[in-house]
Parts: C-alpha cells; structure tokens; sequence
C-alpha cells in the first residue's frame, strides 16, 4: 500500500471512532504531500464531513465549496463500490445537510436545483438500490412536510 492510501486508511478509522481532530490531522497531510492525488479531493470530503459532525457547519461548508471549486471534475473514491460520480455532486449534498440543519431552506432547495446537473451520474448504492444525491436531498427535504 503507498503512503497516501495507508494515510487515508488511517485518518478514515480515526473518524470511524469519532476521533475528528485526528482524522482532520491525517487528511490534511494527504492534501499537503499530495495535492495531485486522486485522493486529494475524497481528503477535502472527509475533512468537511468531519467538521460537519462536530456541529461545525460553516467550516464544513468551506471545505464542501473548496471542492466545487477547485476538484470539480473529481471522482468519488469508494473502495466499497457503493458510491460513484463527481465528489462536487457529493460535496454538494454535504452543503445541503448542512443548510438543512441551519434551516436554510431556501438555501437547500438551491442546492437541489445545482445538484440536477449530477442526477443520473453521481449516486450512492443503498440495499442495493441506486439513490443520486438529488434523490436523497430531496427526500429530506420533503421529510419537512
């Protein structure tokens, strides 16, 4: 296994086991060592998810928009193949969670109409069943009725 998937590896148990900090620890080296890699924009991800957990949305938020921004041809690395597509599309539901939690519903409904141009392609696989993240944002945002 080569450094940085031994890296990520790593900082994907310290978030399994809640151990955010370190995990945002581990993933920024990835990023640090190896901006190029294919990992690179899966490293933003998992920081952004991280601090999501920890109930810091608006620098999840931060990181979510950084890969829209800068990766936004990347795809999803999944070692699982339960999840496929652009990282932006993923990146994108991340923001949606994050409005929703804040009760930014106009903000999230914008964020389903940007996530139409990923329906088809960007999905992830549930009781082997095919959810695009529209699909999954949209659910939840119809959960409010």
């Amino acid at each position: 296994m080569n450094e940085e998937l031994e890296l990520f590896t790593k900082a994907i148990k310290f978030a399994s086991n809640e151990q955010y900090l370190d995990a945002v620890q581990e993933f920024d080296t990835i990023i640090n060592k190896f901006p190029k890699s294919n990992l690179a924009d899966d490293a933003i991800y998992n920081i952004g998810l991280c601090y999501f957990n920890m109930h810091q949305l608006d620098v999840a938020i931060t990181h979510f928009n950084k890969i829209i921004k800068e990766y936004p041809e990347a795809t999803i690395h999944s070692p699982n193949k339960n999840e496929e597509g652009k990282t932006a599309a993923k990146a994108l539901l991340g923001i949606f969670n994050c409005y929703f939690i804040q009760n930014k519903i106009d903000d999230a409904k914008k964020i389903i109409e940007q996530l139409s141009t990923y329906d088809n392609n960007s999905f992830i696989i549930i009781n082997n069943t095919k959810h695009t993240f529209k699909k999954i944002a949209g659910e939840t945002l119809k959960s409010l009725s």
